[in-house]
């Protein structure tokens, strides 16, 4: 799920008045307040809050951990809300990573499930029947590999990356800290994103020519600019005065020696592959499954 599709869910969401979380940048982010009573917690939740029987504490338990699964195994897109608790960490897209990220979600869907929507309010009744069918669109594409199918000209690492790095605090070492720890995971991060496409060649997973030719020609102009005066060289002109001067010069050495060979690396990956990646057309319905692909995508896009 894309983390624009993930923001817009949190906004929908919260107009019914249980992901209040979802914007509060605060430590509240790990416990969503709930009414004050005396009654026995008899189970927890699937990232271990303790949970009581009452229908309508366990449903906002559970859509708080929802938004905590998001932002967890989607850290850049909580630098984007403003939560920076993860900003020295990149999406875990390796297969142990997607393995855990879709376990999250089927463990969350078995224990919504299991609360009643007839003990719930109208708003959150409401609320658990689209969060049950997000749950149940995002798991349906995992037989999909749909982290195979990945490469993009709109929201793909040439585009992605250097969103999440411009939107970090920089005004303390330890967040510049942070930012340089995100630079320093990005080459693993790109080697496991060229391993995915390379499994999607195998499914065939191929890329519309018009998408794939704007994504090698996004990636020659990012790189057509030396490292010393390109967008990310501003980025570590945006570190306060205040800030150490050796973790300024870190950041200027990171792209050089991590984040422009990744590049590279992705380019040449993308040029070499080339024949075997492409194809003219552009419909999804042209994918090995299509007619499922076409189906998934329009339920998860469209509610229906």
């Amino acid at each position: 799920m894309s983390q624009k599709k993930i923001a817009l869910l949190c906004i929908s969401l919260s107009t019914f008045g249980f992901l209040a979380c979802c914007i509060n940048k605060s430590e509240k982010y790990h416990n969503i307040a709930l009414s004050t009573h005396s009654e026995t917690r008899t189970s927890t939740s699937v990232t271990g809050k303790p949970m009581n029987e009452n229908p309508s504490e366990k449903f906002q338990i559970l859509a708080s951990d929802y938004w905590e699964i998001m932002l967890k195994f989607h850290p850049t897109l909580a630098t984007h809300i403003g939560d920076h608790r993860y900003d020295d960490k990149l999406p875990d897209i390796s297969e142990t990573g997607i393995q855990k990220y879709y376990q999250s979600l089927k463990e969350l869907k078995n224990s919504l499930d299991q609360i009643p929507i007839t003990g719930l309010s109208a708003k959150l009744k409401i609320s658990h029947v689209l969060l049950s069918e997000e749950l149940s669109n995002t798991i349906a594409f995992q037989p999909l590999s749909k982290e195979y199918y990945a490469l993009d000209q709109l929201d793909g690492p040439q585009i992605r990356f250097i969103q999440a790095l411009e939107l970090q605090p920089k005004s303390t070492d330890t967040e510049v800290e942070k930012l340089l720890l995100r630079m320093s995971a990005f080459p693993e991060h790109l080697d496991q994103y060229i391993l995915n496409i390379s499994r999607g060649i195998k499914w065939e997973y191929y890329t519309p020519k018009i998408v794939l030719d704007r994504i090698i020609r996004q990636i020659e102009q990012l790189l057509s600019v030396p490292a010393k005066d390109g967008d990310f060289s501003k980025l570590c002109s945006q570190i306060s005065k205040n800030v150490s001067g050796s973790l300024r010069e870190q950041c200027l050495s990171l792209i050089a020696s991590h984040i422009y060979p990744s590049f590279e690396k992705l380019r040449d990956f993308l040029q070499a592959s080339y024949p075997y990646l492409v194809r003219e057309t552009v419909g999804i319905w042209d994918m090995p499954q299509g007619d499922r692909w076409y189906y998934l995508s329009m339920r998860s896009n469209l509610g229906l």
